[in-house]
């Protein structure tokens, strides 16, 4: 599962992750937890103790010089754009139960953007931990999406958009669907955040349209001092924090039941005797099917498709000659 969550400065984005590692975390789920946002708080709403000694990826310098052969800051060298990072995330995390969490950081841009050591090492990690890591990901994002890229958006389970009651955080709302869609990233909801009646909540509903709602969540003055305090958010009993709990229990269960393919095969093997005239001929038959399933969330559809491939391997004790072998019928598309 990979989720990440953007949203305008202020809507309480960061607060909802945390709330949302957290919950994934209560359900025994191994959760990469990655900070990509430079205003960088995370880690203190995850409650790691001494989070501002984290040091980000991106202030890294003798590493990224390691990977990627050029200092940071350079101009006009050479470097690598496929440095290694598969060990960053067990090098360069800070443990906390069942969650590991990096920090990205940011990079400084000059003109028209960057392409240099530092953002080529981070959109190479970022690339490895959504299209090879085996562990729930979940990415703290800024209300870009500059991390992500068209090679790795069809990884993305979700792209959770928080918004409050506001026309400013729709409209970063309906920037980030629109830079989501460039890079063919569909998948995006929206979480309305610090609700206080229904009131705020029909007007997220009026003027947020064109997006698939997750849920609401209320203004809460609690997590606002637990964020003063450096706390936890999850650390408390908030409505919000069940909400979210209710929320995780949708997104494993489609997991589950979602589209996926999976592959088996099997052998069997058996042998006969054919007779000709006064000449036995022994034959042995062995037979492989691999079978690829399609499954469907069976609540949209109890079918689901089958392909398969059957391969036959025959052998022989003598020339040929002409007879009939049929495979007896297992159920199995031929």
């Amino acid at each position: 599962m990979k989720l990440a969550v953007s949203g305008k400065g202020g809507v309480g984005k960061t607060t909802f992750a945390a709330l949302l590692i957290k919950a994934l975390s209560e359900q025994g789920m191994r959760i990469l937890a990655i900070d990509a946002d430079p205003d960088a708080n995370l880690a203190t709403a995850l409650g790691i103790y001494d989070a501002q000694s984290i040091v980000p990826i991106a202030d890294m310098k003798d590493l990224i010089k390691e990977r990627t052969g050029a200092e940071v800051g350079s101009i006009g060298t050479f470097f690598k754009l496929n440095p290694k990072v598969d060990d960053l995330p067990e090098k360069c995390s800070v443990k906390i139960d069942n969650i590991k969490f990096m920090r990205l950081g940011g990079v400084k841009k000059g003109g028209g953007g960057c392409i240099c050591p530092a953002s080529t090492m981070l959109k190479a990690l970022v690339h490895h931990v959504l299209l090879a890591r085996d562990e729930v990901v979940v990415m703290d994002m800024e209300a870009g999406i500059e991390h992500l890229a068209r090679g790795t958006a069809a990884a993305m389970d979700r792209l959770i958009v928080v918004v409050e009651p506001g026309r400013r955080s729709i409209e970063t709302a309906q920037n980030i669907k629109r830079l989501a869609r460039e890079i063919g990233l569909e998948k995006v909801y929206l979480v309305g955040n610090k609700i206080r009646g229904n009131e705020d909540q029909t007007f997220l509903q009026e003027h947020a349209t064109g997006f698939n709602w997750l849920g609401f969540l209320p203004y809460d003055d609690d997590i606002i001092k637990a964020d003063l305090q450096g706390k936890s958010p999850y650390d408390l009993d908030t409505r919000a924090k069940e909400i979210v709990r209710k929320m995780v229990h949708t997104f494993i269960e489609d997991d589950a039941f979602r589209q996926h393919i999976h592959s088996h095969e099997h052998t069997h093997s058996h042998s006969h005797e054919h007779v000709h005239g006064d000449a036995a001929h022994a034959h042995g038959h062995t037979h492989i099917h691999v079978h690829d399933h399609g499954h469907f969330d069976f609540l949209q559809s109890p079918d689901h498709g089958k392909n398969h491939t059957h391969e036959n391997t025959h052998g022989s004790d003598h020339g040929p000659h002409d007879h009939e072998h049929k495979t007896p019928d297992n159920g199995h598309d031929k």
